[in-house]
């Protein structure tokens, strides 16, 4: 609109960038961004013309050609639909061509017989350049009733599946749980601070097999336990179940051994409410997309997919005792950021110092 108005005035480019402010700057950019956007145009002007592209003179005239009632908003949106293309050029046609459509989206036809039956009509009249007219795919023809080309309202459109089946249940509102965030105030020594876990789940290949990984951060000791589902209400009893375990080997009740829960987004993890009220611990979230908030973990589980759960490798479904024995193998590995002492040594420590 601006370069509308300028146009109006007989303002070059030029004119117009000494007219405006400094502090200004950004509506002198919205012009440059509006000749780009019709730099076609502009192009042909400046060729039929044979001056430099870059002339501001011809940016004045080419805004003065180019006026409000041709280059209007429609020309904005960019390159004008393939259905745009055949009513300017064929008119006579933009009824029968506006039956077939609303046609071809009621009776909700196979995608090859959409195509075919455009091209069919399209050589019916004798139309020269078929390809130039005829949609690249049969999802255009509800593209254009939506964008509002043809006045027709979708009802059965087909909706499109994911590849991922999900089995999940219930869902946890925003607002209602907490962040990593409060962590960090609830807690303000946790990193020198034993008995803060956090969560994770590991999918096998074919989605096939789960495992729910538990792990103390400051000591890296990890449980690995199998899952036959990914429902969030057994996932919740899975977690109670190991967390249990956990403080019943250590003489203790669960909330003196385990002091907070940290998990992903997942939505295997969405019953936490039932965690929280069956164990008394508060369970923290990260936030959508940061993995790196629980980097310890996400580390630790290179060890464990190099060995047992490989990510390309179909893995059967593991026991208990199998997922025991595994835990039990990458705890006695000795890292070096615990100088060089195994998990299972530093979280004996901590357990035994309660």
């Amino acid at each position: 609109a601006f370069a509308t108005r300028a146009a109006g005035l007989n303002l070059s480019i030029q004119n117009i960038k000494t007219l405006l402010s400094e502090d200004n700057q950004k509506s002198f950019k919205a012009i440059e961004h509006l000749l780009y956007s019709c730099r076609s145009k502009w192009l042909e002007f400046c060729k039929e013309t044979g001056t430099d592209v870059r002339s501001t003179q011809q940016c004045n005239e080419f805004f003065q050609l180019y006026d409000d009632s041709t280059y209007n908003k429609k020309s904005l949106r960019g390159r004008k639909s393939k259905y745009e293309l055949f009513i300017s050029d064929y008119p006579e046609l933009r009824k029968e061509y506006e039956k077939l459509i609303k046609r071809l989206i009621d009776k909700k036809q196979p995608e090859g017989r959409v195509i075919q039956e455009i091209e069919s009509f399209l050589e019916h009249h004798k139309i020269t350049n078929v390809s130039k007219y005829l949609p690249s795919s049969p999802k255009t023809i509800y593209n254009w009733a939506k964008s509002g080309l043809i006045p027709k309202r979708i009802t059965n459109e087909k909706k499109h599946k994911t590849g991922q089946v999900k089995e999940y249940d219930k869902k946890k509102k925003p607002g209602e749980y907490r962040t990593i965030d409060q962590r960090a105030i609830d807690f303000p020594n946790l990193e020198n601070e034993f008995g803060h876990f956090e969560l994770d789940t590991l999918v096998g290949a074919g989605r096939e097999s789960y495992r729910l990984s538990l792990m103390e951060r400051n000591s890296r000791y990890h449980i690995y336990t199998p899952l036959t589902s990914m429902k969030a209400g057994y996932v919740a009893q899975e977690i109670i179940r190991e967390v249990r375990r956990i403080a019943r080997n250590a003489g203790k009740k669960p909330e003196e051994v385990v002091k907070s829960i940290t998990c992903d987004n997942g939505i295997e993890f969405s019953d936490y409410k039932t965690i929280e009220r069956t164990l008394g611990i508060k369970v923290y979230f990260c936030k959508v997309g940061r993995p790196d908030q629980r980097a310890r973990q996400e580390c630790s589980h290179k060890i464990y997919r190099r060995y047992f759960y490989p990510k390309k490798k179909p893995a059967k479904f593991a026991s208990r005792s199998t997922c025991l024995y595994q835990s039990r193998f990458c705890n006695n590995i000795a890292r070096k950021v615990l100088n060089y002492r195994t998990p299972s040594e530093v979280f004996n420590e901590y357990i035994a110092s309660l």
